[in-house]
């Protein structure tokens, strides 16, 4: 996918996919049930290190694999 390669954080790979699936911040925070402003404070970079449980959350609501968001893969694709 074009432009994959530039986005280099946790939070950078989260905003890409929140914005890709049309996710308002706080939808995505309900979704995993964390609050508006986590989401926000670990896609400015605030938060640098979530927890596994909050990365496989949001793996799962953003439709995407936990590798991708780690920066494992370039290829958000979940996989099955």
């Amino acid at each position: 996918m074009a432009g994959i390669s530039a986005v280099e954080t946790i939070g950078d790979r989260v905003r890409v996919m929140r914005q890709r699936r049309g996710i308002r911040q706080g939808e995505l925070a309900q979704r995993i049930h964390a609050s508006a402003n986590a989401i926000n404070m670990l896609e400015v970079g605030l938060i640098t290190n979530p927890h596994a449980d909050r990365i496989v959350a949001l793996a799962q609501a953003l439709e995407c694999s936990a590798d991708y968001l780690l920066g494992l893969s370039e290829d958000p694709r979940a996989r099955e």
